[in-house]
């Protein structure tokens, strides 16, 4: 069994190798629940699968780490880890597809004191999804305006159904990207997003609003090294009349073309 120190090992040498390679993506962090503070590291992977960029591969691996309940420390436990499979299409000037394949680990714990890790101790999920984006630029600003539904399917660490074993989920995201220099190696990337939930894909007549999911990001791309480094925040309100507030700390690491001769 693959322990969290060895995950994050992993992780690591991930890092490390893919830092002397040779970027343009910013990943999110997953929403991790209610809690109060949680960090999120990705390492990605954005490769064109054509001459003219309009079809491409984005792969990343990340992961998560929260607080306790009663502190605010959002390195205290290990939450989350994600592999993430993607592949885009921007078939007119102004119109993108996507279809993806994504599989998450998520570690759970007990609500009262200690909070020692549960019974059973993680939540496997594999989601599918695709993406619908309008994309558009203003002056030093890119627009874009994404609509994606996801089927999730949840299971037990010895693959047995979990207790709440699929939910069908909507998402809307507008996100905003400020150049900052006539290079476009410094941007600002702003982004807000509404999720929307039903147990199966059967209940849409009761898909209803679950959660908001707002960040801001500076990113920066290096000269010549095709590698983009972003740092944000994420501020993730839970419920229809926000029952819980959750702050995120995010740093990503995107590289682009490193296959490219």
């Amino acid at each position: 069994m693959i322990t969290d120190r060895t995950m994050t090992r992993i992780c690591i040498l991930l890092f490390l190798c893919m830092a002397q390679l040779a970027c343009h993506a910013q990943v999110t962090p997953p929403g991790l629940g209610k809690l109060n503070t949680a960090n999120w590291f990705a390492v990605g992977l954005k490769q064109d699968l054509n001459h003219a960029g309009a079809l491409t591969s984005t792969t990343f691996f990340g992961m998560g780490r929260t607080s306790n309940p009663d502190n605010l420390n959002p390195f205290e436990r290990p939450a989350i880890y994600v592999v993430n499979q993607e592949i885009a299409y921007r078939f007119a000037t102004h119109w993108q597809y996507a279809g993806a394949v994504s599989y998450r680990s998520q570690t759970l714990y007990e609500s009262y004191v200690p909070y020692e890790v549960a019974s059973p101790a993680r939540k496997q999920e594999l989601r599918v999804y695709g993406k619908y984006s309008y994309l558009t630029t203003y002056k030093q600003v890119n627009l874009e305006a994404t609509v994606r539904p996801e089927w999730r399917m949840f299971y037990n660490p010895d693959l047995t159904r979990y207790k709440q074993p699929t939910q069908f989920r909507s998402r809307v995201k507008l996100k905003a990207v400020v150049n900052l220099d006539h290079s476009n190696r410094h941007r600002v990337i702003a982004g807000a997003e509404a999720l929307f939930a039903a147990s199966t894909y059967k209940q849409l007549d009761k898909l209803a609003y679950t959660e908001s999911r707002f960040s801001i990001y500076y990113s920066i791309t290096l000269p010549g090294q095709k590698i983009t480094f972003d740092v944000g925040y994420m501020n993730n309100l839970i419920g229809k009349h926000v029952s819980k507030d959750v702050h995120y700390l995010a740093i990503d690491v995107i590289l682009k073309n490193i296959f490219k001769t």
